[in-house]
């Protein structure tokens, strides 16, 4: 029921944490069978979007009580994919779901109807690490271990396709849908202009960049490296600002906030606000989440999400955070009072001089 927090210069600080029970504006759903999902969240937070291993596809509102995911002995009126589905996304108007599986096929689905388009496009390597509609809706991209494509996402065309080496691909465009950023790809950040061809290096491999983000106009991008560092980049310039900051654990999402004066940055079950100034990035709020998400969404301007998370294993659940509110309180007990308690939580003691001494067990002399 405490957490001990340190800011990295000079405050440490003990929070109560509320109780797990859900509150007043959380939505719960249970899962008929636990076959072993994909899911993703609209940005509105009304849809959510199930693939399973078996390679089916559902599409459904939030406000259901009952969610049911089809088992071996279901027999939908329409294929899914043919193996396991391992890459689901909504683009941004909730109309479209874009999928990926197992063997490399990519799909695009209809919201209100639930049913995909009548086409199969995809990779002939593998496996669909990541895809990302356009704003338009009109093209989705599409990324395995060894290639990026650009697929209509209207007729199913394969318009353009790129060769990568990357073991876990991550993907980001610009507004107007024609610049790919390629998070991963050997290491660093590749940008591919997909109509004329044209690629740059913008990171090199020594960053060993794994998550990214770019601003709608294509001048900022933010980087997150297998030791958490966070870096900003003009990509104009291809420079990266001076002022980075460690993450203290592996990253699971970034965002810019639409006014594009901060980065939003998830790790497990904290959210950091990050401010961008000239000379890079400073730590702004953090907030611990009540339990770890399986996915989260960004809602505009981005000083809010949707948490997707699920405590049991049929479970899930949504609820909308609002990260410039805290959801644990600080506690209001003197040091003297806390301190034998934080002892024994941390197996620590302090001796005369303030030095960290190891509790004793008690057993006998050593």
């Amino acid at each position: 029921g405490l957490a001990l927090t340190y800011d990295g210069q000079a405050a440490i600080r003990v929070w109560a944490l509320p109780s797990r029970e859900a509150p007043a504006d959380e939505w719960s759903a249970s899962l008929s069978r636990n076959t072993g999902t994909v899911t993703a969240v609209s940005h509105d937070g009304r849809q959510l979007a199930l693939g399973t291993t078996g390679g089916d596809v559902r599409i459904m509102p939030l406000d259901l009580q009952t969610l049911f995911v089809p088992g071996g002995e279901t027999d939908p009126g329409f294929i899914g994919h043919m193996s396991a589905v391992t890459c689901i996304v909504f683009d941004s108007s909730n109309r479209l779901v874009g999928t990926g599986s197992l063997d490399g096929r990519v799909r695009v689905w209809e919201t209100v109807t639930g049913a995909p388009r009548g086409f199969f496009a995809g990779h002939g390597d593998g496996a669909v690490h990541d895809m990302v509609f356009s704003q338009d809706a009109l093209y989705l991209v599409s990324a395995s271990r060894s290639s990026v494509i650009v697929t209509h996402a209207g007729t199913g065309e394969v318009l353009a396709q790129l060769r990568i080496q990357s073991e876990h691909p991550q993907l980001a465009l610009d507004a107007e849908g024609e610049l790919v950023y390629i998070a991963g790809d050997q290491d660093g950040v590749t940008r591919w202009a997909w109509r004329s061809g044209e690629t740059q290096t913008l990171v090199d491999f020594e960053h060993r960049v794994h998550k990214l983000a770019v601003t709608p106009d294509g001048s900022l991008m933010v980087t997150a490296g297998e030791d958490q560092l966070i870096t900003l980049w003009d990509t104009g310039e291809g420079k990266r600002r001076p002022d980075w900051l460690r993450m203290p654990g592996a990253v699971d999402a970034l965002w810019f906030t639409s006014d594009m004066r901060s980065v939003v940055v998830q790790s497990c079950s904290w959210v950091h606000e990050l401010s961008i100034s000239a000379g890079g990035l400073s730590p702004s709020v953090a907030r611990l989440l009540p339990d770890v998400p399986e996915v989260v969404q960004p809602i505009s301007p981005g000083d809010q999400l949707l948490m997707l998370t699920h405590p049991y294993a049929a479970s899930p659940k949504i609820r909308r955070i609002d990260l410039q509110e805290s959801w644990a309180s600080p506690v209001n007990q003197s040091v003297q009072d806390l301190l034998p308690k934080l002892e024994q939580r941390m197996q620590l003691t302090l001796n005369a001089w303030g030095k960290p001494q190891t509790l004793s067990s008690g057993v006998g002399p050593r």
